[in-house]
């Protein structure tokens, strides 16, 4: 389209001699920035404006002028990368998978993603940008990708629907019901209500469930997903320290090296491989994706040192990845350090949420607790990250040849810890 067309879809003012300048890509990363992109000053993005030198057009809120590059203004710049976001779903030809849940949504999203490749050309969500500013951002990436996977997260009721609405999902996963954000939400009765609003923008009944969780193993909406479904089964299952080996049986039986050692992650790997086989993907190229996909970045990443190993979780936390964490850290014969952060947005659940963790804690291992009070055996406590960096400087030896597990919420920065344990 060009900017007489774009100013038109999000209702703005606009300089008229630029009018048929064509636009395409959108931006709001200013150090992202190039010069075939439109700029949308987003949150503080006006604060950047100053540090733009070319690109097609400049969407802004305020009365920022430029005299070389078009400038449209309009009331929300966040309603107006919506109704771009919008135009572009409209526009696209791809199928579109849509991803929820309480945990494991990433995880599944990389892992659907890297099976779909072995048949399709993909996009994902970058990273984890799977909000209300995130989720139309990957929208605006959308090229020429016969299948998008995409990320729904949400802090808020109302959140999952309006995503759902923008996405508009030919298919869904819900991964599960868990206790993230609890505090904004209630209860798990409410976190559970507000993650089926995925549905609010599907045309189709493709929504595939966890057919083992608590709430949605009722849901009659959804199609429930086990280990042993009317595709395929998964069985012997074989946990180490590093991997899980198992057999897929669909057409015939094959056995499969699977490089995260999580037997939770088991629930999340059924429901890809179910998405996969619906969308036509052939069985010998998902056991291939599945022996060849790693763990990702601070999410059950393992770092191997040479006096030590990093089991580095430090990508957020809740009741439910915290305990999934803990059970895959039993698969290491070495002594054990568990570093855990508070667990943030839990309102007044906290006191109830922190003694289940205190009652599911294994006494034989040692306890680092930054910013809580958990009850815990051979335990220490620290007030921030800070804190405990000081005291790893001051007794390093404490911290050779084990296994040092580390988790807690994004707010607690304990990847500030991880970069000191991998200096």
């Amino acid at each position: 389209m060009n900017i007489q067309e774009l100013a038109k879809l999000i209702n703005a003012e606009y300089l008229a001699r630029y009018r048929n300048v064509k636009v395409s890509r959108f931006e709001t990363n200013t150090k992202n920035l190039k010069k075939s992109d439109v700029f949308i000053a987003i949150n503080s993005g006006h604060n950047y404006l100053k540090d733009i030198k070319i690109c097609k057009a400049i969407i802004v809120s305020n009365d920022y002028q430029n005299e070389k590059i078009p400038v449209l203004k309009v009331k929300d710049t966040k309603e107006a990368l919506k109704k771009i976001a919008a135009y572009k779903r409209l526009k696209y030809k791809g199928k579109i998978i849509a991803i929820t849940g309480s945990n494991g949504k990433t995880t599944t999203k990389e892992l659907l993603s890297h099976i779909l490749k072995q048949k399709y050309s993909v996009y994902k969500t970058y990273k984890n940008t799977n909000n209300t500013i995130g989720v139309p951002l990957n929208l605006l990436a959308l090229d020429d990708s016969k299948i998008a996977v995409l990320e729904l997260g949400m802090n808020h009721p109302g959140e999952i629907s309006e995503l759902s609405k923008l996405v508009k999902p030919d298919i869904a996963i819900i991964t599960n019901i868990g206790t993230a954000h609890i505090g904004n939400f209630g209860s798990q009765k409410k976190i559970y209500e507000s993650k089926m609003e995925i549905l609010d923008g599907m045309s189709s009944k493709n929504l595939f469930v966890n057919g083992n969780d608590t709430y949605l193993k009722n849901n009659k909406d959804a199609i429930k997903i086990y280990l042993k479904n009317d595709l395929f089964e998964i069985k012997n299952i074989k946990s180490f320290s590093d991997y899980l080996i198992f057999d897929l049986k669909i057409d015939k039986t094959y056995s499969v090296k699977f490089n995260i050692p999580s037997t939770i992650q088991l629930t999340n790997v059924a429901l890809a491989i179910y998405v996969a086989l619906f969308l036509e993907v052939k069985p010998e190229k998902i056991v291939k994706a599945l022996s060849s996909f790693k763990s990702i970045e601070n999410r059950l990443e393992i770092i191997k040192m040479k006096d030590k190993i990093i089991l580095n979780d430090s990508y957020n936390s809740n009741f439910e990845s915290l305990m999934a964490g803990l059970e895959t850290l039993n698969n290491y014969s070495l002594d054990k350090i568990c570093i855990i952060g508070s667990i943030l947005e839990l309102g007044g659940k906290e006191k109830e949420i922190y003694k289940k963790i205190s009652i599911n804690l294994n006494n034989n291992y040692e306890y680092i607790f930054v910013g809580n009070k958990i009850k815990a055996k051979n335990a220490l406590y620290f007030e921030d990250v800070y804190e405990l960096i000081n005291y790893y400087h001051d007794n390093k030896d404490k911290f050779r040849n084990k296994v040092i597990y580390v988790k807690g919420s994004n707010g607690v920065k304990l990847i500030e810890f991880i970069k000191q344990l991998t200096a």
